[in-house]
């Protein structure tokens, strides 16, 4: 089951103020030492796809989901929709630790997808 964590946030913010503060929050540390990039700020149907989707990609136990405060968010407030923020752990900082990049080195750029198409 995906972790839902709850977060407060200080009362009186604007949605404009609240937006900008969203914007600074990137990626944080958990207690074990484990590094999880946020993908995702909103709610909804929204929300549910882009879970979805990362759940499917990454793994269930590479997604968290923190619940978020809506206060400073009219649409939300009045309807009370909650607003999640979703966390994907960072697995691939082990992998590029761990990997060969010389294949990357040696890798061809290609102008055009019919240049990539008709590569030989």
């Amino acid at each position: 089951m995906i972790e839902v964590t709850h977060r407060d946030v200080k009362q009186g913010k604007t949605a404009r103020q609240r937006m900008a503060e969203e914007e600074t929050i990137l990626e944080k540390v958990d207690e074990n030492g484990n590094r999880w990039t946020k993908v995702y700020f909103g709610g909804g149907a929204h929300f549910r796809n882009w879970l979805s989707q990362f759940v499917e990609l990454k793994g269930e136990e590479n997604v968290k989901i923190e619940e978020v405060d809506s206060t400073g968010f009219q649409c939300y407030e009045e309807s009370g929709e909650k607003m999640y923020r979703i966390w994907v752990k960072d697995t691939d900082l082990e992998d590029k630790a761990s990997e060969s990049h010389d294949e990357l080195d040696n890798a061809p750029f290609y102008d055009s997808m019919e240049a990539y198409q008709n590569r030989r």
